[in-house]
């Protein structure tokens, strides 16, 4: 029932008709189409079909040639077995053929090792909590396996949920295409009426349904493609662009798995007087606007129908990078400088002076105990808010006890932001060939790797003044991993090195799906079964399963005294605590990789 302070919705009598509508046509085209899908069943027995004959081996042919194709050689046909084939037709008639067949001995093959099927994943993923319905009994012909407690641990099981009805899915989805083609509604507002479920119309965009349509279709493409907006719809665009894009630097990439909420968006703190009075030194090129001294050039009508398209994505883009200079927004936009700035003398920015202006004091910062064990907090987004990061403030950042870090939307002369390292330098000012990678360094000694920005005499750092070393407390994010392979151990698969790895080498990162504690519980019922198990503790409430999903990592075996030769740490990179494989000694290629497991796996 609506509520009666809201105006009813105009098109929802339209999609129920044009539902309706479907619905019978759809159920008329079933009835004829099931009569003579079951009448094409029946046998007929009124001519019988020729018989099929199948001829005996000549005898003249040699026993080898049948196994040549087989790359067998002759010697191992050991002997031959009398073969008869039977065959019948309609009218019951038999004929029977009798041959000889050379028999083959082949090499008994071992079976694999036990091991389950994963996909390869090159970071974490983000899952979170299995659905709170057993999907299936995962050892249904196993009576040591517990099934009775295993499905106490969930709230109830699969076959009662309910499943939306394949025939009303095809129903559902030619409404949609009617009401779309037929009936000039987007997809949008088909949605706003609440007739269908919300998820139908993006999840059904990837669908193949039952071609059931008899009749002439003007429109046989699929609706879904027109969520994507149109070309001109520019602002749109970059909306859906921008809230798909992860910022973080160990994705750069769009619908990451990893991280689910995304940085708040950065505020202007500059008008436009100052954005045309911040000049750069020199011209960007020929048509930048330094060289045009005559301010009246730089006009430009607003109201000419042909720069309204520019004049809105110049809007859109300065909502994104909007203290960009004129020079660098020319670029961006594929317009010469010149126009730029006149847009720019055209437009009204007002100051929002929102994030960043009142920086955290050195008094704030010193009230603050830091954490010290990043595994005791989960992954965080960045902090975006009003005011200095302090106390008194809703900073994420301060609240958890953590530096604010890149894609923070205060200051970058917070004080709270982390100072990252100076090992590039030695202590005469010279270049560090090989920096950081040991307790000397205050990155390393934190349990972080550096970070591009604020370790800038690092070799990691953009800056021109960085070292040209080595810094060795990088290798995650630059994916510095050693070459592996899977084989044959003497305990099921193991991984072997292809190249040689010194001593603290990452060999790869231990990736999988980052699932809750519940989740965990739940899983471990399997792993107590299998007697295998991939799950490593990330914080107090994360944990990394490599059972699904994963890399090569999860073949490590286990070992205690002088053959471990590896071992998993903990590193903060980017935000976000990942766990990385490194050697604890010089390891030749070819050798086997073992960890030690500790007590609390076999314990558990």
């Amino acid at each position: 029932m609506e509520d009666g302070n809201e105006e009813p919705n105009l098109n929802k009598p339209l999609v129920i008709s044009v539902y309706e509508e479907v619905w019978n046509e759809f159920y008329e085209w079933e009835q004829q189409y099931s009569k003579i899908m079951l009448e094409s069943l029946q046998v007929d027995y009124s001519e019988p079909e020729n018989e099929l004959w199948v001829y005996p081996i000549e005898k003249s042919i040699a026993a080898h040639t049948f196994v040549d194709g087989w790359n067998q050689k002759p010697t191992s046909i050991r002997h031959s077995e009398k073969i008869t084939i039977k065959t019948t037709n309609r009218l019951a008639s038999s004929h029977k053929l009798n041959f000889d067949m050379p028999c083959i001995i082949a090499e008994t093959a071992e079976p694999s090792s036990h091991y389950e099927m994963l996909t390869p994943i090159l970071s974490n993923f983000f899952y979170g909590d299995d659905p709170d319905y057993m999907p299936f009994n995962p050892f249904p012909e196993d009576e040591d396996f517990d099934i009775e407690s295993y499905s106490m641990e969930y709230g109830n099981l699969a076959w009662g949920v309910d499943v939306l009805d394949p025939d009303k899915e095809a129903i559902i989805w030619e409404t949609y295409r009617k009401l779309y083609f037929y009936h000039d509604l987007d997809l949008d507002s088909i949605d706003t009426t609440d007739v269908f479920p919300s998820i139908f119309s993006t999840y059904y965009g990837e669908r193949d349904l039952l071609q059931w349509r008899t009749f002439p279709v003007l429109h046989e493409e699929n609706p879904t493609k027109y969520y994507l907006p149109k070309s001109e719809e520019f602002q749109k665009r970059l909306n859906l662009a921008s809230s798909q894009f992860c910022p973080n630097l160990s994705c750069i990439m769009s619908r990451c798995g990893a991280h689910i909420d995304q940085p708040g968006k950065i505020k202007s703190k500059v008008t436009n007087s100052i954005l045309q009075s911040n000049k750069p030194l020199h011209p960007c090129g020929p048509h930048c606007f330094l060289n045009i001294k005559d301010e009246s050039a730089h006009s430009y009508d607003r109201h000419n129908t042909e720069n309204t398209a520019l004049l809105e994505k110049v809007q859109t883009m300065l909502k994104y990078i909007q203290d960009t200079s004129v020079c660098e927004l020319a670029q961006i936009c594929f317009i010469s400088c010149t126009r730029m700035y006149a847009i720019i003398k055209s437009l009204e920015i007002g100051a929002i002076h929102l994030y960043g202006v009142q920086e955290s004091t050195e008094e704030d910062v010193s009230e603050l105990d830091l954490l010290k064990d990043f595994t005791t907090v989960d992954s965080i987004n960045t902090c975006a808010h009003e005011g200095p990061c302090n106390k008194n403030t809703d900073c994420i950042c301060f609240a958890n006890r953590i530096h604010c870090e890149k894609g923070c939307r205060c200051s970058p002369q917070c004080n709270l932001r982390y100072p990252g390292c100076n090992c590039g330098l030695q202590g005469n000012g010279k270049q560090n060939i090989r920096s950081c990678g040991t307790w000397r360094c205050p990155c390393y000694h934190a349990g972080r790797e550096c970070d591009p920005e604020s370790c800038r005499t690092c070799n990691l750092s953009p800056y021109p003044y960085r070292s040209h070393g080595h810094c060795r407390n990088s290798q995650i994010q630059r994916g510095y991993s050693k070459k592996v392979h899977v084989s044959k151990s003497a305990y099921g698969f193991g991984l072997f090195l292809d190249e040689a790895a010194s001593k603290d080498d990452l060999i790869l990162e231990y990736v999988g799906e980052i699932i809750y504690q519940p989740t965990v519980v739940t899983r471990d019922w399997l792993v107590s079964h299998r007697k295998r198990g991939y799950i490593y503790t990330l914080t107090d409430t994360l944990s990394i399963d490599a059972l699904r999903r994963g890399n090569e990592s999860r073949f490590i075996n286990h070992a205690k005294g002088k053959e471990v030769n590896c071992e998993a740490r903990y590193r903060f990179v980017n935000r976000e605590l990942k766990i990385g494989i490194y050697a604890l000694k010089q390891i030749r290629a070819g050798s086997e990789l073992f960890l030690d497991y500790g007590d609390y796996f076999f314990n558990n």
